[in-house]
């Protein structure tokens, strides 16, 4: 079975590090994201794995990971499920 895996951004606990925190000096044209590493889909995919299903993981932290990205790789790939991995739903005003 292939599954995806999407952690879901929280635009309170995801955000892009500030030059001044770099402290690896030149630009190697990376993207450093200050964030919670998507740990409910890191630790479910190997046991996913182990059974003999596929993983694809998203992480949507990264700035450049967008909605469509995964939708289009959802269409081409049509996985039997689709996961959706947040921090926690009491982080939202009522």
């Amino acid at each position: 079975m292939n599954v995806f895996l999407v952690d879901v951004r929280d635009e309170n606990f995801c955000r892009l590090l500030p030059g001044q925190l770099n402290r690896a000096g030149a630009d190697d044209g990376r993207i450093k994201v200050m964030a919670f590493p998507p740990l409910g889909i890191q630790t479910l995919a190997p046991v996913l794995r182990q059974h003999g299903h596929q993983v694809r993981m998203f992480d949507t932290c990264h700035p450049r990971m967008k909605a469509g990205h995964i939708a289009q790789a959802a269409a081409g790939e049509r996985p039997a499920a689709i996961a959706l991995s947040f921090l926690s739903t009491t982080t939202y005003r009522q």
